[in-house]
């Protein structure tokens, strides 16, 4: 009788042990994660870098994110990065037309923003440091 219970008990750990080394060895992000839930993330932790990265790659792969509410600020957010990178750089070479139009493009980005316009003075703190 010991036999058979020290059996089941060996039978329970070996499965225990089996699952979580699989789990560990295909940990994936999305599995915990959505995109919205891990920008947020971002957000919080003021890792815009990551954001833009990120959104770069989603938009550049041809995912049609347009129209996914839960991805439009995120997309002004991204545009507003890039613009107010290109406007620093034109600005500081003196190209005062392409500065203008990259200007023009931050403040659209940024009325887009949403919820989230108040990273707009925390990204342009980061750029223009």
């Amino acid at each position: 009788m010991l036999a058979v219970v020290l059996g089941i008990v060996w039978g329970i750990m070996i499965v225990v042990i089996g699952v979580s080394v699989f789990g560990i060895f295909n940990y994936d992000r999305s599995m915990y994660y959505s995109d919205p839930t891990y920008h947020s993330d971002e957000i919080l932790m003021k890792n815009y870098g990551a954001i833009y990265s990120s959104m770069n790659s989603l938009l550049s792969s041809g995912n049609d994110l347009k129209g996914h509410s839960e991805y439009d600020e995120l997309i002004a957010l991204h545009d507003y990065v890039e613009s107010c990178a290109y406007f620093r750089m034109y600005t500081e070479n003196g190209e005062t037309e392409k500065a203008l139009k990259y200007y023009t493009a931050m403040e659209e980005a940024k009325s887009r923003m949403g919820d989230l316009d108040f990273t707009a003075s925390e990204i342009d703190d980061l750029i223009y440091r």
